[in-house]
């Protein structure tokens, strides 16, 4: 959906940090860790053992998503002296491999560990995550309670503006008189900004605003 959009996807997926630590990267009989023959069609197992295909099938995920899986099974298992580290159900192991997450998970890997995801995921915990945490953790904010993206919008605008309100308080606590008159004219700028977007919103007919051009007109 990002790619169709034009929008680089620096995108954490589920156990992308998992995959970063020694106790998963280092195990040798985890199925993202066997050797794939992608010519061939084939995995070997921890022993060595070539893991055939025997079959696709498809997955439907809880929210309805269909996706295609391929299936592999090793021709012998039997008095493998590896056999309780690798795996412990009857027969031999089957292990079951969708290619096209997989492909999905690479992109993304590759895109969050390269010089400009390292400093795009350095900003998230700055700018994103401690501005989340206090609106769910300190303010208990953890649901909306009106419906509707107009009223969903103001209640998360109220919320913004208690927030930045915070701050300005905080600040001048502190006792920095400089900082706070050079913060408190950056939080009046963007409060003006988001309120008269708002009021847009409502009083004319969804109208798309232009917030660098209305910023720009206020700045100058």
């Amino acid at each position: 959906m990002l790619e169709n959009k034009n929008v680089t996807a620096y995108v954490k997926y589920n156990y992308f940090h998992a995959e970063q630590k020694k106790k998963m990267e280092n195990n040798p009989f985890l199925v993202q860790n066997l050797f794939y023959n992608q010519e061939q069609d084939f995995y070997v197992c921890p022993m060595g053992q070539r893991m055939e295909n025997v079959g696709k099938g498809k997955r439907i995920s809880s929210n309805g998503y269909e996706s295609q899986v391929s299936y592999y099974q090793a021709k012998n298992c039997n008095n493998c002296p590896l056999r309780g580290e690798c795996f412990n159900a009857k027969g031999n192991r089957k292990i079951e491999v969708n290619h096209r997450l997989n492909e999905l998970k690479e992109k993304a890997r590759n895109l969050l560990t390269s010089e400009k995801g390292l400093e795009h995921r350095s900003k998230r915990p700055i700018e994103v995550e401690a501005v989340f945490g206090q609106l769910k953790s300190n303010n208990k904010f953890n649901r909306f309670t009106f419906k509707g993206l107009e009223k969903v919008e103001l209640e998360f605008l109220l919320m913004a503006l208690g927030h930045n309100f915070r701050k300005m308080v905080a600040v001048a606590v502190e006792g920095r008189k400089t900082v706070f008159k050079r913060r408190i004219f950056g939080s009046k700028l963007v409060i003006f900004v988001e309120f008269r977007c708002y009021q847009r919103s409502l009083f004319q007919e969804k109208q798309k605003i232009n917030f660098i051009d209305d910023v720009e007109k206020l700045v100058v």
